[in-house]
């Protein structure tokens, strides 16, 4: 199941603040994001729904000889907009690789 890419637009200043304490915490703004994503997904997706999506995911995984094991990755792409509003030129798309739940 290909991986569906989420961009949204914050505030410079704001990210620029964010990134520096997530430094301290050795973590990353895309990590925290990719967690909170599971977390909505699991705490608002009914179970029979994620019985149905997991299934098709192990059916993709196995049909292209790929398993991997039980992991799923998650992609997430943040727009760090200047003062102006308008996008930097510089993004940076990075993938996380977390545990599957399969039923």
């Amino acid at each position: 199941m290909p991986n569906q890419d989420i961009t949204i637009q914050f505030a410079s200043a704001k990210y620029d603040a964010l990134d520096y304490f997530f430094q301290k915490y050795d973590t990353t703004i895309e990590a925290e994001l990719a967690k909170h994503l599971k977390r909505l997904y699991q705490s608002n997706v009914p179970m029979k729904v994620k019985e149905y999506i997991e299934r098709d995911i192990n059916v993709d995984v196995n049909s292209d000889n790929r398993q991997h094991h039980g992991h799923s990755q998650t992609s997430v792409q943040t727009t760090v907009l200047t003062p102006a509003g308008q996008p930097e030129p510089h993004q940076e798309t990075q993938e996380y690789q977390g545990m599957s739940m399969g039923m």
